[in-house]
């Protein structure tokens, strides 16, 4: 019984070593950085749902400039799929002036 236990330790010990941990913020699954830029090529190419994966890996202060970069459209379809923390947390840290942009028709 001893052994069988020692077995099994030391196989779930090297899958839990195999097991991929997430990525630091702002890199790619390959280890690059993710640029802003991404995230405006993205939107240009109507692709929100890879906007909003590369978009929750920039750090706050590029998702930040992000948001004030676009246009109330495209900022509003690329929020849209996003954590209600996530949008709570931007929004607390923005700056007063963007917060009170009036809506454009």
């Amino acid at each position: 019984m001893n052994r069988i236990a020692h077995n099994l330790t030391r196989l779930l010990n090297r899958a839990l070593l195999s097991v991929d941990f997430p990525n630091t913020p702002g890199t790619t699954p390959t280890g690059r950085p993710v640029s802003p830029k991404v995230v405006y090529r993205a939107c240009c190419h109507g692709e929100f749902g890879s906007a909003r994966l590369n978009f929750l890996q920039l750090a706050e202060k590029s998702q930040i400039l992000v948001l004030r970069s676009l246009d109330d459209h495209t900022a509003r379809r690329l929020t849209r799929g996003l954590p209600e923390s996530t949008l709570a947390r931007l929004n607390r840290h923005m700056p007063a002036q963007a917060k009170s942009r009036q809506p454009q028709p």
